[in-house]
């Protein structure tokens, strides 16, 4: 995922000219994107899976 950003970042930095606000927007929208994709799966799979009583912890 981290190269894929580095590619990107590289792209629209190349293809910008001197102005920095398509970069910004464009890391902007990935953020967003990546946010509201992990937010969904981690409400939709998070749920930690039952641990058996015998191997919990037991207090000191």
């Amino acid at each position: 995922m981290m190269a894929v950003a580095f590619v990107v970042g590289l792209f629209l930095g190349r293809t910008s000219g001197a102005s920095v606000y398509p970069m910004a927007l464009g890391f902007a929208t990935l953020a967003l994107a990546l946010c509201a994709v992990a937010w969904t799966l981690v409400q939709r799979h998070g749920e930690p899976a039952a641990v058996p009583r015998g191997a919990q912890a037991t207090p000191a």
